[in-house]
């Protein structure tokens, strides 16, 4: 057994290039990546995936996963507990308590290369996005995704595969930001790439077992539900619903995500709503209250409800809007 560390992984795979006589360039195109992805990775500025690693496996005839996963454990061992804390700060919008955290872990060395380092990035870009400091929050975007400008970002988003779960995160974030800009079609064109990425190659491509399963139904069932927020700004009401039932079915076939189908079917409800289907709307929004009790998101639910007058000037006519209120209020007592 060879021994690996972070420090000579990336020797390891350029020393197999140079006995192979394979050049940077062609062994990018062979794999599917840039030349300045496999840069990084022989520089040890990025970790490798899983997915990679079998691809230069079978290109060079020899079994790199042991090496691999003693990478994964140097790396990972230490900074695995940080690495979750982050995570879920960041799941629950508690951002005092993200910021306090990416400044404790960003100097650490673990948190110095590949995911560790796109999360420390994610995590300010999240924060300037909290605080309307969208300008500050798209340069951290780029700094997680190294590149250097815009252009660049919107060169490499026809990139066809995408294996790290943060960059999902640090494009949607660009996409976000250009949202609250007011540039609806800047924030359309990325979403829109984003889930024609994971449609084309997520549910076909092995690399599907280097990604975190939990995560990619979250974030794919969240991009349904965006396309479908943005088909009502354009009232193209029957295309939201079909967007935003998918993104349903999708949530509770697979099991997961029942955390926000209360978000899903508040969007489901504005699609019948404006639809016209006064039936379906009272069904939807009375899934979403409920799921709303049940998740303990009481404010949320309120929420929804104090702004529904407001919205929707002819709800009162034909959705019973006190009744249901009434309903979830007593069964929250209960």
């Amino acid at each position: 057994m060879i021994i690996i560390s972070v420090e000579n992984f990336g020797e390891l795979l350029v020393n197999l290039r140079i006995k192979n006589k394979v050049t940077k360039k062609d062994l990018a195109t062979f794999i599917g990546y840039t030349p300045k992805q496999l840069h990084r990775i022989e520089k040890n500025e990025c970790i490798p995936s899983m997915y990679l690693i079998i691809q230069l496996s079978e290109f060079y005839k020899v079994d790199l996963l042991q090496y691999y996963k003693i990478l994964i454990n140097d790396i990972c061992l230490d900074s695995f507990i940080q690495f979750s804390k982050l995570r879920n700060a960041i799941e629950k919008a508690d951002y005092s308590l993200v910021e306090m955290l990416y400044r404790e872990y960003e100097k650490l060395p673990t948190f110095s290369i590949g995911e560790n380092l796109r999360l420390i990035y994610y995590a300010k870009a999240l924060c300037c996005l909290a605080n309307k400091e969208y300008n500050e929050s798209i340069e951290y975007c780029l700094q997680g995704l190294q590149y250097n400008n815009l252009e660049e970002l919107y060169i490499n988003l026809s990139l066809e595969k995408i294996y790290s779960n943060t960059t999902y995160n640090l494009i949607s974030c660009v996409g976000y930001n250009f949202y609250f800009f007011g540039e609806t079609e800047t924030y359309e064109t990325i979403i829109l790439t984003l889930y024609k990425n994971i449609n084309k190659y997520f549910f076909s491509d092995s690399y599907i077992e280097c990604l975190n399963s939990k995560f990619i139904i979250r974030f794919y069932s969240t991009i349904l539900n965006n396309i479908s927020d943005l088909n009502i700004q354009k009232q193209e009401y029957s295309i939201a619903l079909d967007f935003i039932e998918k993104a349903i079915k999708y949530s509770t076939d697979i099991g997961n995500g029942f955390g926000v189908l209360d978000i899903f079917y508040f969007t489901k409800f504005q699609c019948h709503y404006y639809l016209e289907q006064f039936k379906e709307a009272s069904m939807s929004l009375d899934y979403c209250l409920m799921l709303s009790i049940i998740f303990n998101k009481e404010n949320d639910a309120h929420r929804h409800v104090t702004s529904l007058k407001l919205t929707y000037p002819n709800i009162i006519e034909y959705i019973r809007l006190d009744e249901l209120l009434k309903k979830y209020v007593l069964c929250n007592k209960d």
